[in-house]
């Protein structure tokens, strides 16, 4: 890996990542304290794992949740610009693991990702080039080189997997040879965005989108693993065709899909194989980039405070560094083939284990074996203490029609379209949202609460079956969960809850 790339790629999983926290900031008081949908006690007696350690469980108040976001979004600011590069980068690493553990419900594969990913940065040296830290050690013209190693092998283990695993487990005829996949995608209300929806009425490229998304995820990875036997004047070529074509796939991805970061995230993880003669061609015939670059890093850093060269390392200390990075390929390796369907799959406690503790567990299973089938929304129809009715996610006061075309727009941001998808078939993550409703809504209104009280409603699921041929089956309802806000309402023996 070019030290270049490796610096673009810091960049942009900085500025991702400081992104991803203004979105929790919109959502700090639902998902991360105790009048939310998952308090400390409940997570930490109903969920949580004795491998599973957050920071955020240290207090349950608003304020402590927002200052933690804030701490998280500033240290990925100043890993982008390269202010105490490692350190920056392994408290973001660490702030990553104890914000998922806070409320894992709320994750997806873009955290998956990004907690692998922050992990093996942290051992890898993306801060040599276009770095505060690079300025402030004289270093400003350092020229590039190339890393390799134990890590760097880690990291292409991780690009690898995402794609090829994913491709192994998407084993229905939708992928395979119906290439109806993006069809049925598509059709996801809750994922689709506008030009999403707009491909609905070319069923023709949507095929086409299908084929070269499967194709990708097959080969892409395979050319990458196998440039080595390429002609060497034809290696870097290869690689930026290959990085070119997942960038094309992924924005195709962000432009069609609502996923959240996770498209963005791969954008930076593919960034690291730009090769050398990328840049040398584009800084050698536009050299104010570079210029410009070097200009706001001497702004930022000031005076260099100390004016020396890289320091050599004790050879004792290489070859543990680069034994620990082979420790993790194996862990990333063998994690990821426990997630396999047999006879692929393997799986050995202490690999298992290794994963959970270093929390390098993932799963590349979306849309695998075939995406989801069913459209589905949710409704929360509620009664007021004065007997007026709403509706809680639109705040419609008609709770009679249906909210499918508005539900998709009261999701919000990528959190809480999981929270949503992991609600609609777990009932007890159903029952500590509704009390969030209760807790956040009644409390005095100083502190933001509303009048009249909120006195009881429901959380019903509605979905319909996608077929073949813009076909759909009869709308179907769930309740999902019942509840009441105060125990004088609860009727006895009920399922429901206050």
């Amino acid at each position: 890996m070019d030290t270049r790339s490796l610096a673009f790629a810091r960049m942009g999983f900085g500025v991702f990542i400081f992104i991803d926290m203004l979105w929790r900031l919109t959502s700090a008081e639902w998902h991360y304290t105790d009048l939310g949908v998952m308090p400390r006690d409940v997570f930490l007696g109903q969920f949580s794992y004795a491998w599973s350690f957050s920071f955020h469980m240290a207090s349950g108040s608003l304020g402590f949740a927002v200052f933690m976001l804030l701490l998280h979004g500033a240290s990925a600011l100043a890993m982008a610009v390269g202010w105490h590069t490692r350190l920056a980068t392994f408290a973001v690493a660490l702030l990553n693991i104890s914000l998922h553990n806070r409320n894992w419900y709320l994750n997806n594969g873009g955290d998956d990702l990004l907690r692998v990913v922050m992990f093996l940065a942290v051992f890898i040296p993306w801060g040599e080039m276009w770095s505060v830290d690079q300025w402030r050690q004289g270093q400003g013209h350092r020229e590039p080189r190339k890393v390799s190693g134990a890590w760097v092998a880690a990291w292409f283990l991780q690009t690898f997997v995402v794609y090829f695993v994913s491709y192994v487990l998407k084993t229905s005829p939708i992928w395979r040879s119906e290439y109806s996949a993006v069809y049925y995608s598509s059709h996801l209300d809750i994922f689709s965005t506008e030009l999403g929806r707009f491909m609905r009425g070319f069923p023709r490229f949507m095929q086409f989108s299908t084929f070269i998304t499967i194709m990708l995820e097959w080969m892409g990875p395979l050319v990458l693993c196998m440039g080595w036997a390429v002609p060497r004047r034809a290696q870097g070529y290869v690689r930026l065709v290959t990085v070119l074509a997942f960038w094309g796939l992924h924005i195709g991805i962000t432009l069609t899909m609502s996923i959240g970061l996770f498209p963005f995230y791969c954008l930076a993880m593919w960034a690291v194989y730009l090769p050398t003669e990328f840049w040398d061609k584009l800084l050698g015939g536009f050299p104010q980039i570079s210029e410009r670059i070097h200009q706001a890093l001497a702004w930022m850093s000031g005076s260099p405070a100390v004016v020396q060269g890289p320091t050599p390392l004790p050879k004792w200390f290489k070859v543990i560094y680069q034994a620990a990075g082979a420790f993790i390929f194996l862990v990333v390796m063998f994690w990821n083939l426990s997630t396999l369907k047999p006879p692929l799959k393997v799986q050995i406690p202490f690999w298992a284990d290794a994963g959970r503790y270093l929390h390098l567990y993932q799963e590349w299973n979306m849309f695998a074996p075939f995406p989801k089938q069913e459209n589905l929304w949710l409704e929360i129809p509620a009664e007021l203490e004065d007997g007026t009715t709403i509706e809680l996610l639109s705040g419609d006061k008609d709770v009679l029609s249906s909210k499918e075309h508005i539900f998709p727009h009261t999701v919000g941001h990528e959190h809480w379209r999981k929270f949503y998808m992991n609600l609609s078939d777990n009932e007890k993550i159903a029952k500590h949202y509704a009390g969030a409703w209760c807790r956040l809504w009644n409390r005095d209104p100083s502190k933001g609460g509303r009048v009249p009280r909120l006195r009881r409603f429901s959380i019903n699921m509605f979905y319909q079956v996608i077929q073949p041929n813009y076909q759909r089956s009869d709308l179907k309802k769930k309740v999902v969960w019942n509840h009441f806000c105060f125990e004088s309402d609860l009727p006895a023996g009920s399922k429901a809850s206050f």
